[in-house]
């Protein structure tokens, strides 16, 4: 009947043995898949990161393209601006120099 008791004893031991391995091998199927979810998180990240800053880039430039764009439109109305200055500039010369000289000539 001792034997029976050591046994059941051993066996108890045995399966808490089996239990404390079976234990300690989750807990390192655990690790390595928190360690796996670590670099997953890290690389999506790092193109989280590389999205972001291609975003940015790409605002930069169109916010550099607006800005030309709208620049030349400024540049083409100050020159017609400057082109009808320079007609109604003529224009007012010619009425002086004519206004001037008409009767000048019209005395003779």
């Amino acid at each position: 009947m001792t034997d029976t008791v050591y046994s059941m004893r051993a066996g108890r031991q045995l399966d808490k043995a089996k239990v404390i391995e079976a234990q300690a091998a989750a807990q390192a199927k655990q690790a390595e898949s928190a360690f796996a979810q670590a670099e997953a998180a890290a690389r999506i990240a790092t193109v989280q990161r590389e999205m972001e800053r291609t975003t940015r880039d790409g605002a930069e430039q169109d916010k550099a393209a607006a800005r030309a764009a709208r620049n030349l439109r400024w540049r083409k109305r100050l020159d017609a601006v400057l082109v009808r200055r320079d007609f109604v500039m003529v224009t007012v010369m010619m009425a002086a120099s004519v206004g001037t000289a008409w009767p000048a000539q019209m005395s003779f």
